[in-house]
C-alpha cells in the first residue's frame, strides 16, 4: 500500500462498524499495526481486542497515539477530536474505501459486489464458493458470516471478495476485475440527488471493470438489465428470466428452502440452498454466475451453496421460547421489508406473524414514506418503535408515531411501541404461543428479541 502513501500504523475511528472492523482485522493479519476507537464496546470490539488490536472506548485526541494513518468512514466528521488531532500532526486521513482498494490491489481476482439489496448475502455466498474451490480468498463482508463470527476472511492474494458500499459512493473507489450488481433501487437519497444519480453511480461501478473483466448483472432488475447492454462483451446476466446468460428456477421444499435448477455458460446445476427465501434464491444465481465467470465448476459451486449458513441479521432464526419462534432481519428499506415478510410467511404458514420494526434514519423515513406504508401487509400484528436516527437531526413531522397513523389509514393493524425498553414490555407482552416474532431494522432492535430469549435487560 506504500504506492498510495498508506503506511501504518493505522488508527480506525469507529472501528466497530460493519465495514471498518473486517478491514482492520485484515490489516492486522497482514502484520500492520492497528489501533481503534469506538463510542461503545461490542462483540466486535472484544473480538478485535483478542487479536491484539488496542481499542479505546470514547473519542479523544490521545487515542491517535503513534498512528501514521487515520482511517475514517463517512459517518466520521472532521469535528471528531481524533480527526482534528491527526490533521494537526499532518497525518494521512483516508476513507475506508481507499484502504480497501489498496488492500485489494495486489490480488489477481478483485471481486466487488454491490446493489441496493442482497449484496451482503451474495458476497458471503461467493466467498464460500471460492473457499470450496481452493482459491483461499481474502474477503470482507458487511456482516458476520455464520460459523466465523466475523465479516473478514484472511487468505491469499489470489482473490479478494469484497462487499462494495454504495451508500456513500465509496464503491467507486474500487477497481474490481469482477463487479456484480444485484439490483438498483431508490435508496440513500441523502447521498444521491435522485434516482438518475443512483443509476449513474451504479453504471460507473459496473462499467469500471477492465476489458478482460466481468460485469455480473441481474436480468430480473430493469436498471441492471439496461446496464448490461452498455457493458458489451463484459456482461454476464443472471436471474429467473429465461433470457439471462445464467438462468434458473426454484420450488420451495417443505422447510421453506428453495430447490434450484438452472444452467449457464459453464453448464447446468441443481441444489437446495442452505437458507430460505426467494430473494436468496436469486442471490445464489448471482453467486453461481460469478463462480462460472471465474471458471469454477457448477457442481462445486452448487455444493458450496447447499451448505451456505447465511449471515447474521439476514433472516436469522434467533431461538424459540414459550412456543414463540424469534427471528431477526436487518431489512430497513421497504423493498427488503416486503421480501423478508413474504419469506417468513412462506416458512410459517398458518402462524401469527408479529413484527417490531425500528425505522432507520430520519432521511430514509421521509424519502420513502409512502413505500413504508405499503411494506408490511404480510404481518398480522405490527409495532413500530422510535426512529433510530443514526446521528441525523430530527425533522418536524417525520416520526414513527406519524408513520403508524399513515399505515393504519391504509387499514392495517399497527401500534406505536415507543422506545425500545418500552417496546420490550408491550410487544413481548402481546406474544402468544405458536407466534412468529420478527425484529426488523438496521439499528439495535435485535436486542428486544435477544432479551426475550435471554430474559435479560436491553443494552444501552
Amino acid at each position: 500500500m506504500r504506492h498510495l502513501g498508506l503506511c501504518g500504523p493505522f488508527h480506525f475511528v469507529g472501528i466497530g462498524g460493519a465495514g471498518m472492523s473486517p478491514l482492520a482485522e485484515i490489516l492486522r493479519a497482514h502484520g500492520h499495526g492497528v489501533t481503534g476507537s469506538d463510542a461503545k464496546g461490542s462483540e466486535t470490539t472484544l473480538r478485535l481486542s483478542a487479536q491484539g488490536v488496542k481499542i479505546t472506548l470514547g473519542h479523544r485526541a490521545a487515542n491517535v497515539g503513534k498512528a501514521r494513518c487515520l482511517v475514517v468512514s463517512s459517518a466520521i466528521q472532521a469535528t471528531n477530536p481524533e480527526w482534528a488531532e491527526a490533521q494537526s500532526r499532518g497525518l494521512r486521513i483516508v476513507h475506508r474505501g481507499d484502504v480497501l482498494d489498496a488492500v485489494m490491489a495486489p490480488c489477481d481476482h478483485r471481486i466487488a459486489i454491490s446493489g441496493s439489496h442482497g449484496k451482503t448475502t451474495t458476497t458471503a455466498m461467493i466467498l464460500g464458493i471460492l473457499e470450496a474451490a481452493g482459491f483461499d480468498p481474502t474477503g470482507l463482508v458487511g456482516g458476520k458470516r455464520k460459523g466465523s463470527g466475523s465479516g473478514a476472511r484472511i487468505g491469499s492474494e489470489r482473490a479478494f471478495v469484497a462487499e462494495a458500499d454504495e451508500s456513500d459512493r465509496s464503491f467507486l473507489k474500487l477497481h474490481p476485475t469482477l463487479a456484480l450488481v444485484t439490483n438498483v433501487d431508490r435508496e440513500h437519497l441523502d447521498t444521491y440527488k435522485n434516482m438518475a444519480d443512483v443509476e449513474a453511480a451504479f453504471a460507473q461501478f459496473a462499467l469500471s471493470v477492465p476489458a478482460y473483466g466481468s460485469a455480473v448483472l441481474c436480468a430480473d432488475d430493469p436498471v441492471t438489465t439496461a446496464l448490461s447492454l452498455r457493458a458489451s462483451g463484459r456482461a454476464i446476466t443472471y436471474g429467473f428470466s429465461p433470457e439471462a446468460h445464467l438462468t434458473g428456477s426454484f420450488t420451495m421444499n417443505e422447510h421453506g428452502f428453495p430447490h434450484i435448477k438452472g444452467s449457464g455458460p459453464g453448464g447446468s446445476f441443481e441444489f437446495t440452498l442452505g437458507v430460505g427465501g426467494e430473494m436468496n434464491a436469486l442471490n445464489s444465481l448471482g453467486a453461481m454466475a460469478a463462480a462460472q465467470s471465474l471458471g469454477i465448476a457448477p457442481a462445486l459451486a452448487a455444493r458450496a451453496l447447499s451448505t451456505f449458513g447465511g449471515v447474521a441479521r439476514r433472516l436469522e432464526w434467533k431461538g424459540r421460547k414459550n412456543g414463540v419462534d424469534v427471528w431477526d432481519d436487518y431489512g430497513h428499506h421497504p423493498t427488503e421489508i416486503a421480501v423478508t415478510l413474504k419469506a417468513l410467511r412462506a416458512r410459517n404458514a398458518g402462524r401469527r406473524l408479529v413484527t417490531l420494526f425500528q425505522p432507520h434514519r430520519i432521511s430514509r423515513t421521509r424519502s420513502l414514506w409512502n413505500e413504508f406504508t405499503e411494506a408490511f401487509t404480510e404481518s398480522d400484528e405490527l409495532w413500530l418503535s422510535n426512529i433510530y436516527a443514526a446521528g441525523e437531526t430530527a425533522e418536524d413531522g417525520i416520526t414513527a408515531e406519524r408513520l403508524v397513523a399513515a399505515i393504519a389509514a391504509r387499514g392495517q393493524k399497527v401500534r406505536f411501541a415507543g422506545a425500545l425498553d418500552e417496546a420490550r414490555a408491550v410487544v413481548l407482552g402481546s406474544l402468544q404461543e405458536n407466534d412468529v416474532f420478527l425484529t426488523l431494522g438496521a439499528g439495535n432492535v435485535v436486542e428486544v428479541g435477544e432479551a426475550f430469549l435471554a430474559e435479560e435487560g436491553l443494552t444501552s
